[in-house]
């Protein structure tokens, strides 16, 4: 049923696309496939465990025979299909728009975050009216077709990374150009509630990054860095340790799996040891990954008696929560008596990880292709870690300052 309603996307794609005005596909394109196949065999530890290697063939196959009649923008899209096509626990796989590509693509001067009540605009840098409000269409397109559109350009562990790393692609303008759903990538009309539409010009890939760092100075996906709630106030920092509930609760914000954590799981056991802490929550809530080898000194100092008790050690898990965040999220699953709360992670347990880049000479884009499989759950099949406790987040909550998820955390008896 999956193939069947992603062959139905590429033919209404190819309609509405038909009569774009950007430049023809550049000749030679063919033998940029050829390489990227051959090097994904060659790299990928298993490239068909969720498409068969007929099909992806087939696939590649069918994109060959259509390049006489793309336009470049349409190039782009049934690339990004061919890549994502791989299918579940491929996430770390791909040809990310923010990614440094030889062509120069260009993005839409906003950032959008799904929650639980809708996509809405997190950042939009000089146009500080948008940001909180839902975004409701794109160039006249409701965002539910759009997201239609975009989900099989968008590669993922499970339906929850999908929707945490879409942002860069809906306001990517060669991409929408590509599918259709604006008819140039010199403007757009995004509409929002509560607003007239706004006409927005695009940037480049790095005056958009540069543009974006004050709200993400570490990685340009998940919820920006705020004032409130408290998980957003320190989102450009890799670590953070506070108490909350009159110093009764220790409040760790572990948002990469970069920096030497030593120091820190120091201080929480510290802090941990105190008669008057009765709980220790981590949140992992921002952390996209990083280094596995940086946290086993963490992980042991949450293992201690004075950390892993019952109902004492919490742990707050959501889509953003991926790659070595999982790993570690795991990990404290399976060695700790922590309680998780929040939504499912959107990294999967088991998944393909450490990407070699592979460069498309004549297309001018790189393709990240995995090269290692991890099995945190050996045997298992789902594609994500589970929580004990599910709290959505809303948008409306997160621009109120509100963070549901911690305050039930807090609660917990």
């Amino acid at each position: 049923m999956l193939r069947l309603l992603q062959a139905a996307v590429v033919a209404l794609t190819v309609a509405a696309v038909a009569g774009g005005t950007t430049a023809a596909a550049p000749p030679g394109v063919a033998s940029d496939i050829e390489h990227y196949l051959a090097e994904l065999e060659r790299i990928h530890p298993n490239p068909y465990h969720a498409v068969s290697r007929a099909e992806y063939r087939a696939a590649a196959d069918r994109l060959i025979a259509r390049l006489p009649s793309l336009s470049d923008d349409e190039l782009l899209v049934e690339l990004l299909r061919l890549v994502a096509y791989l299918g579940e626990r491929d996430g770390h796989a791909n040809m990310n728009p923010l990614a440094p590509h030889r062509r120069i693509l260009h993005l839409y001067p906003i950032a959008t975050y799904e929650f639980a009540d809708g996509v809405y605009v997190v950042a939009a840098p000089g146009r500080p009216q948008l940001v909180g409000r839902r975004l409701l269409a794109i160039q006249g397109h409701p965002i539910a077709d759009v997201l239609r559109l975009v989900d099989p350009l968008v590669t993922n562990d499970n339906p929850l990374s999908l929707a945490a790393h879409r942002s860069p692609y809906l306001v990517t303008a060669e991409v929408l150009h590509g599918l259709g759903i604006v008819p140039t990538t010199e403007r757009a009309s995004f509409s929002v509630d509560g607003l007239a539409d706004v006409e927005l010009a695009p940037v480049t890939r790095g005056e958009y990054i540069t543009a974006m760092r004050p709200s993400y100075a570490l990685f340009l996906d998940g919820m920006p860095k705020r004032a409130k709630p408290l998980m957003a106030a320190h989102r450009n920092t890799s670590q953070w340790v506070t108490t909350l509930d009159r110093g009764r609760v220790v409040y760790f914000l572990y948002n990469t799996v970069l920096n030497d954590p030593t120091r820190t799981a120091d201080r929480i056991l510290r802090l941990a040891r105190r008669a008057k802490t009765r709980r220790i929550v981590v949140d992992l809530r921002n952390n996209g990954g990083g280094n596995i080898h940086t946290y086993p000194y963490l992980l042991d100092t949450l293992k201690t008696p004075a950390v892993n008790r019952p109902g004492r050690l919490v742990v707050l898990i959501g889509r953003t929560t991926f790659s070595a965040a999982v790993h570690f999220a795991t990990d404290l699953d399976q060695g700790t008596r922590a309680i998780f709360v929040g939504e499912p992670t959107g990294g999967s347990p088991n998944h393909y990880s450490d990407t070699d880049p592979v460069a498309l000479d004549v297309s001018g884009y790189t393709i990240n292709v995995p090269r290692i499989y991890f099995e945190k759950q050996p045997g298992r099949t789902g594609l994500q870690l589970d929580v004990d406790v599910r709290v959505p987040l809303t948008g409306r909550d997160f621009f109120a300052g509100r963070d549901p998820v911690l305050a039930r955390a807090l609660a917990l008896r």
